[in-house]
């Protein structure tokens, strides 16, 4: 037989059930009550008289005892533990009486009023005017926990920093061809170098994202606009660029809705508008560039490249079940307060597009922007031929895209785009500049986490020119022939942190030029993700 002391131990570590007599407290209640009387270390407790507020001589003990062995209104805790060092105060044994009313009060309502005596109920009268101001006062609490518990329902996300890391080690160089001007490229010899990104997501309402990137590379570009290996943007890397290690801030972007349909990003990015998720979605498996395809021109359309690093304002308004309105602002040099820089001064791209979604397998996109740089400098695309980024002065840019994906089967998928671009250098004349692409997709090919890529296209090509525009090769001369990108990577997945992909890119005429010498580019790339 249990004594009293050990039922109500019981009461202050399991909770109470049953429903409310007589101004009795809920089970409920007395649950939550608990944790409000009861301290957070434990104390062997083996005999009631321990517990000296109550006494075991009390007339309320033994009443309780009485009851508690006739009705079974408490049950034992085997351990003889309860949580705490206190002895039980009055509020604490009115916690167990009033589990002995909520349980009587039960047999009463359920039809059991012939197994209470009248005895036990004057017994229990008795007891609850003894005990009135407690039991008044365990309500009170209650209350107060309550109020306290939907505030804290109510508030129940509490800010989470989650990191993760991705960090790339690449073997990388030209294995033949030649550059820009028609040289041999001399300049062949393997290159060993990485890039570490780690990324602090941080959400304050559960639905918001804040993200801050830092990232350290030492990967030299192969080519660039008139410099490099190679003297040309074309077959460039995806992850080159040099910080000689270093690291720095690389992204700081925050995200938020407003409402169900609307999504509003504030960013700075190296990356421009691919940061935030504007392109990735007409090539989902190869827009990465620690998972994805190995160069620049593979990830995505040319003509989202205008602008460079920078930051800017974003919105994302979903029109429907399938449309959804993406526009967007990037200016390259927004923290600069000097003439032709800020804000809205200096070089900019300004996006709208039009993302159509009728399947869940089909993805398809119309885009516009403009463009200006006052300089000229760095105005372009990013890949593609040195006319095609000149620097030949002020220039406006009026680009048009379509893109898509379609994901034909689990493994397989099919991506491509067209972009044109019209460059209107101030003053001087105009340019058309073109590039196209079209990418399959094979993912878990061997097994799951694999991806094979091919992808062929034509990088930004400058088709046509006014006749007093001189873009470097003389007025009104654009590429002399077409070029084309000729890519195919396969990713192994070592494990589901590391992978391996080696990769080739071929350039079959490089800066458009025929007479040049086909390019060959080679590059294993390891990536580790945590």
């Amino acid at each position: 037989m249990l004594n009293l002391g050990q039922v109500i131990r019981r009461v202050l570590v399991t909770g109470l059930g049953g429903l409310v007599f007589s101004g009795g407290v809920s089970a409920q209640e007395n649950a939550g009550l608990e944790l409000m009387l009861i301290d957070s270390s434990q104390t062997q407790v083996t005999s009631v008289s321990q517990l000296l507020d109550v006494q075991p001589t009390d007339w309320v003990f033994v009443a309780v005892q009485s009851l508690v062995e006739r009705y079974s209104c408490l049950e034992g805790y085997p351990s003889h533990k309860y949580f705490g060092t206190r002895v039980l105060s009055r509020y604490e044994f009115a916690s167990g009486l009033n589990a002995c009313i909520n349980h009587i009060n039960q047999l009463l309502t359920s039809g059991f009023a012939d197994k209470v005596s009248q005895e036990d109920l004057a017994a229990l009268q008795k007891l609850q005017g003894e005990f009135a101001i407690e039991l008044a006062g365990l309500k009170d609490r209650i209350d107060t926990l309550e109020a306290k518990t939907t505030t804290l329902e109510s508030q129940q996300f509490s800010p989470i920093t989650k990191l993760n890391g991705e960090a790339i080690l690449a073997i990388a160089g030209v294995i033949t061809g030649d550059n820009a001007k028609g040289e041999t490229i001399t300049d062949r010899n393997l290159t060993f170098s990485n890039r570490i990104r780690l990324s602090f997501d941080t959400s304050f309402t559960g639905k918001d994202l804040l993200r801050v990137r830092l990232q350290a590379r030492n990967v030299v570009p192969l080519g660039g606009r008139n410099s490099g290996a190679t003297l040309t943007n074309e077959g460039r890397l995806v992850f080159d660029g040099s910080s000689n290690n270093q690291f720095e801030l690389d992204t700081l972007r925050y995200r938020f809705p407003l409402g169900d349909s609307t999504t509003i990003y504030a960013y700075t990015d190296a990356e421009g508008f691919f940061g935030i998720n504007f392109t990735s979605q007409f090539n989902p498996f190869l827009d990465s560039s620690g998972e994805g395809a190995i160069s620049r021109f593979a990830r995505r359309n040319a003509i989202f490249s205008y602008a460079g690093g920078g930051g800017g304002l974003a919105i994302s308004q979903k029109l429907g079940t399938n449309l959804t309105l993406e526009l967007g602002y990037f200016a390259s040099n927004p923290s600069n307060p000097s003439q032709s820089n800020g804000l809205f001064g200096g070089k900019y791209q300004a996006l709208g597009q039009l993302v159509f979604k009728p399947t869940r397998d089909l993805t398809l996109g119309l885009t516009y922007s403009n463009a200006f740089s006052p300089s000229g400098n760095s105005f372009g695309p990013s890949v593609g031929s040195n006319l095609a980024n000149s620097n030949a002065g002020a220039a406006i840019a009026n680009t048009y895209g379509f893109q898509g994906f379609w994901r034909i089967t689990k493994g397989l998928g099919l991506s491509g785009w067209v972009g044109y671009a019209n460059h209107r250098y101030l003053g001087k004349g105009d340019a058309s500049v073109w590039n196209w692409a079209i990418a399959l997709s094979f993912p878990d090919l061997g097994k799951e986490g694999n991806l094979a890529g091919l992808v062929v296209g034509m990088e930004p090509k400058v088709t046509s020119v006014s006749a007093e525009l001189d873009l470097g090769r003389g007025k009104g001369i654009g590429d002399r022939d077409t070029s084309f990108h000729i890519e195919a990577f396969y990713r192994y997945a070592v494990s589901k942190n590391i992978s391996i992909t080696p990769g080739l890119i071929w350039l079959t005429a490089p800066n458009h030029d025929e007479r040049n010498s086909d390019i060959l580019i080679a590059a294993i790339r390891t990536t580790f993700s945590f």
